[in-house]
C-alpha cells in the first residue's frame, strides 16, 4: 500500500493548470497529453488492477439509465444515490474509489494552485477506461472527453437490463439507450474480466466470445463449466443478430477492441449529447 505522503508527493509533481470545462454537452473536450499523464498517475496510485471489473461495472450501471425517448439518465454520477437498488449491490466499493480519486485530484490541485474540475461522472469514465487499459485492452485515453455534469439525485428505477432477459429483450433495452446490436455485444465483452469464468479474470481479450460459441455450461458432469457466465450471456448466441457479431469478435480480437472502444466512448457520453 502506498503511504499518503508518498501518494501526495506523486500527485503534486504536475504544476500545470487545467482550463475550466463547461458542464454542457458542448463543453465536453479531450484531455491534453499532460492531463492524461496526471490522470493516469492518480489512477495508478488509487485503482489496483484487481478492481478493474468493479470499475467497468460501475460505469455501465451509471450509464445504462439513459433513455433516448426523454433524454434522461446517462453517465452523470447518479449511481452514488442508487446504491440501495438490488442491481447495484456491491457498487458502494466502486463509488468509494471514485471519492478517493476526487480527493487525490483535489489535493494535487490545492498544491499546484489550480481548481479541481473533474466531476464524479468524469472519474467514473476515466476509472473504467483505466480498467480496460491495465488488463491489456485498448488504450482509450486520447479519445475520452471530460466535462460531464453530476446529477443531484437518483435516475429513474427499473432501467438496467435484467439477467433473465433473452437476447432479443436485451437488444430492445439497449436500443432504448440508443445502442446498436454491435455496440451491445461489444460492451458485454467487458464480462471477459472478472469472476464470470471467461478466461483470465484480469485479461481483457476475446475469450468471452469464443466461450459463448462453445457453450461450456452445457457440458454434463462439469460443475465448474456449468457456472460460467450470466444467464444473459448464455442466451446471446440464440439470436442470429447477436450471433453474427459474436462470431466476428470470436475470430478477430482486433475487431472487438475497435468496436469496444467505439461503443465505450458512446456509452461514456450518454446523457451529455
Amino acid at each position: 500500500m502506498i503511504s499518503a505522503p508518498l501518494l501526495l508527493s506523486a500527485l503534486v509533481s504536475f504544476p500545470f493548470s487545467f482550463p475550466p470545462v463547461a458542464s454542457s454537452a458542448a463543453g465536453l473536450r479531450k484531455l491534453s497529453q499532460a492531463e492524461i499523464s496526471q490522470v493516469l498517475s492518480i489512477l495508478g496510485d488509487t485503482v489496483p488492477q484487481s478492481k478493474a471489473p468493479l470499475m467497468l461495472r460501475l460505469v455501465f450501471h451509471d450509464g445504462a439509465t439513459y433513455r433516448v425517448g426523454d433524454g434522461t439518465g446517462g453517465v452523470n454520477g447518479s449511481v452514488q444515490y442508487e446504491l440501495e437498488r438490488p442491481e447495484n449491490f456491491g457498487l458502494k466499493r466502486g463509488t468509494n474509489v471514485i471519492k478517493q480519486l476526487i480527493a487525490a485530484d483535489q489535493a494535487a490541485a490545492a498544491k499546484s494552485g489550480r481548481a479541481a474540475y473533474l466531476s464524479f461522472a468524469d472519474w467514473i469514465v476515466l476509472a473504467a477506461a483505466y480498467a480496460v487499459k491495465v488488463t491489456n485492452g485498448p488504450d482509450m485515453f486520447s479519445s475520452l472527453r471530460v466535462g460531464r455534469a453530476d446529477a443531484a439525485g437518483a435516475d429513474p428505477e427499473g432501467r438496467l437490463p435484467e439477467e433473465r432477459l433473452s437476447a432479443d429483450e436485451q437488444l430492445a433495452v439497449f436500443g432504448e439507450m440508443g445502442l446498436s446490436a454491435t455496440e451491445m455485444v461489444a460492451l458485454l465483452g467487458s464480462h471477459t474480466i472478472g469472476q464470470k469464468g471467461f478466461g483470465g479474470p484480469l485479461e481483457f481479450d476475446n475469450v468471452y466470445y469464443r466461450s459463448l460459441l462453445e457453450r461450456p455450461w452445457e457440458k454434463e458432469g462439469d460443475k465448474m463449466s456449468s457456472m460460467i457466465g450470466l444467464a444473459s450471456d448464455r442466451v446471446l448466441p440464440d439470436s442470429e443478430v447477436t450471433k453474427r457479431v459474436i462470431e466476428r469478435f470470436a475470430g478477430d480480437q482486433g475487431a472487438f477492441f475497435q468496436e469496444f472502444e467505439r461503443a465505450f466512448l458512446k456509452l461514456s457520453e450518454l446523457g451529455s449529447r
